[in-house]
């Protein structure tokens, strides 16, 4: 996996054609700076442009396993541009290393609940009540929010028949 950023994103052709070359699948996400403990370092998205070109590099190498709906709206979030409501808490959760629930990872700081200590059905309960303030989030476009998008809700025929062939393992 590769996590693309504003220092990488010019490097990323050479770097699938290497794993191409190897033969193994590549996975590829945008960088997150504004979620829990994200954009102290100096880490930063890559620019606008980028979009277009991460769109292109994915049409050209048939290795990198992911949805083209992930891609072809990296563009419109480099822009600022209108994006899906976040479905984070109600399509998926994040449970990190010792049982913390959230919506997402970018808000692991929030935790709703422990998998250890809470039932599920308490978890789905307290998920709930973040839905609306999730729903509203437009701080990332990670590699999990394009996967909630584009199978969540029904999916989209575009979405699975890229399940079925990008994403299968020969």
């Amino acid at each position: 996996m590769t996590v693309v950023m504003e220092d990488n994103h010019k490097d990323l052709g050479p770097l699938l054609e290497r794993s191409a070359a190897a033969g193994v699948g590549h996975h590829m996400t945008l960088i997150s700076v504004s979620g829990f403990r994200r954009g102290k370092g100096g880490d930063q998205l890559p620019p606008p442009e980028a979009g277009d070109e991460l769109h292109r590099l994915y049409k050209s190498f048939p290795h990198v396993r992911y949805f083209e709906s992930y891609f072809s709206k990296m563009k419109d979030f480099l822009r600022g541009g209108d994006m899906p409501g976040c479905t984070a808490g109600s399509q998926g959760f994040n449970i990190d290393h010792v049982g913390n629930v959230a919506p997402c990872i970018e808000r692991i700081g929030e935790s709703i609940g422990n998998v250890k200590t809470d039932s599920i059905q308490t978890l789905i309960e307290k998920l709930k009540t973040k839905r609306d303030v999730v729903a509203g989030c437009q701080d990332c476009w990670t590699a999990c929010r394009g996967f909630q998008q584009a199978l969540g809700g029904g999916g989209f025929v575009a979405a699975f028949r890229d399940l079925a062939t990008r994403m299968r393992v020969d």
